[in-house]
């Protein structure tokens, strides 16, 4: 049976395809050709869930954004299936940590020619996520994000949030990780899958294959720090820092004041008590 190809033609590199053809154009390199269906709704990408889990092909590809990405892995999660991802989007979260680039051409050698890998999602409160939960600044930034159309608007609204660091109310948080047991105060702190939230590296050694979520928090900063650490950020280098922490492990519990927002994939949730482990392997995924 041929592979399956969604396509979302409102994102990034294939913007503005109308047809098949015009998706094979686009897409000449693929060795195999694929059974395609292009939509820009959920309604659309609901109907290719269903019409995979009936005829049940080997493959699935995916080309669209993080959002679409992630709505269609988590439908066919059980069924037993290898997704070739096409990232497309303004930041492509998920592509990058499985080491595609963001060139078509990378997706698909990675189809043609790479290799199968076992990728790690996380679950929360019963909720698959693949990408990250993120409470303060970092749920705010999220938030803010929504939709964007390019990078650069995309990090226009991180660097604007992050410049709150300063005056954000600090968040009291209880957590248990593993055997280890915490209380601390902090502006943001975030539970990554992909080493990733919204237009930000925050964990840039995270690993989406072995088997453990990544946390990282910051603690509350001056007035004098804040310059400093606003810049480490964007550079990728905060987790060397003194007041960013990171730690590793495979079963979390947090314990949030009411009223505090917490962003899971692009849904907001407010949630005092956050039950988050890892599921190791969950998917299957074709890497370079």
């Amino acid at each position: 049976m041929k592979p399956y190809l969604f396509i979302n033609p409102k994102a990034g590199l294939l913007k503005g395809c109308q047809t098949a053809e015009e998706v094979k154009a686009q897409l000449s390199g693929l060795k195999t050709e694929p059974d395609i269906t292009i939509g820009r709704t959920s309604d659309a990408i609901e109907k290719f869930i269903v019409k995979v889990k009936k005829d049940k092909p080997e493959k699935v590809y995916v080309a669209g954004g993080d959002g679409t990405i992630s709505t269609i892995v988590k439908g066919l999660l059980d069924e037993d299936i290898t997704f070739g991802l096409i990232p497309t989007g303004s930041m492509n979260n998920i592509g990058q940590s499985i080491g595609l680039g963001d060139e078509l051409a990378d997706a698909i050698d990675a189809i043609n020619q790479g290799s199968v890998a076992a990728m790690d999602l996380g679950k929360v409160n019963g909720d698959i996520f693949i990408e990250s939960i993120g409470i303060g600044l970092v749920a705010q930034i999220m938030d803010r994000i929504g939709e964007q159309d390019s990078k650069k608007e995309v990090f226009k609204v991180a660097q604007q949030t992050v410049a709150e660091l300063v005056t954000t109310d600090t968040i009291a948080v209880k957590m248990k990780a593993d055997d280890r047991e915490l209380e601390f105060e902090t502006v943001w702190l975030t539970v990554t899958n992909t080493g990733r939230a919204a237009a930000a590296v925050v964990d840039p050694t995270s690993n989406v294959h072995d088997h453990l979520l990544d946390v990282v928090y910051c603690e509350p900063l001056s007035m004098t720090e804040i310059g400093r650490y606003a810049i480490a950020y964007m550079r990728n280098s905060h987790i060397r820092e003194d007041k960013f922490h990171r730690l590793r492990a495979k079963n979390i519990e947090l314990y949030l004041p009411e009223h505090i927002q917490v962003h899971i994939d692009g849904e907001l949730k407010k949630w005092r008590r956050l039950n988050i482990e890892v599921l190791p392997a969950a998917i299957k995924v074709l890497v370079p």
